[in-house]
């Protein structure tokens, strides 16, 4: 696929619309691009797909917390253990 699907044809992924080969396709990219996925997010459709993609939206900023928060304690321990210095492996 060529750049990102238009919002016709996000909204038409999300009700089933598409012909199969361009289903996959287009399930492919929103899969890979976040700008395509939080658009179908946005969509105002009732479809498994949007709800979906809502969730995993929703899990992937959880996630952000839980590693920048996991990236401090990682920061404090170093700074305890080793002065700020890492070891080497």
């Amino acid at each position: 696929m060529a750049g990102c699907p238009d919002n016709q044809t996000l909204l038409a992924l999300a009700r089933g619309e598409l012909p199969a080969e361009q289903a996959a396709a287009t399930d492919n990219h929103v899969e890979q691009c976040r700008r395509c996925a939080k658009t179908l997010a946005a969509l105002d459709v009732d479809a498994d797909l949007v709800a979906e993609i809502r969730d995993l939206e929703q899990a992937r900023a959880e996630l952000g917390s839980a590693l920048a928060g996991l990236r401090e304690v990682e920061e404090r321990i170093s700074t305890t253990l080793f002065g700020g210095a890492a070891p080497r492996a």
